[in-house]
């Protein structure tokens, strides 16, 4: 389980947490799913007609970067 869940908690409030999160692990194979469709889904080439287009691309890229994290923080069984 990725640290970053309980990471701020003191020690003895992080195995309640740990409990917490993986009695939703239904809810976060869920949600797990609906992310990586909207990474998927997600242009990561840029559109160079639009005069600011590295601006667009560096949210994109900034978007697919968050998405990763969180798809990341939702697979319980990595550190």
């Amino acid at each position: 389980m990725n640290t970053a869940w309980f990471k701020y908690l003191p020690y003895d409030e992080q195995a309640h947490r740990k409990s917490i999160v993986r009695g939703n692990e239904d809810a976060w194979e869920v949600l797990t799913e609906v992310l990586q469709h909207r990474l998927d889904n997600t242009s990561c080439y840029p559109d160079y007609s639009n005069p600011s287009w590295a601006y667009a691309q560096a949210h994109i890229n900034g978007k697919r970067e968050a998405l990763q994290e969180i798809i990341n923080m939702l697979d319980l069984e990595k550190d």
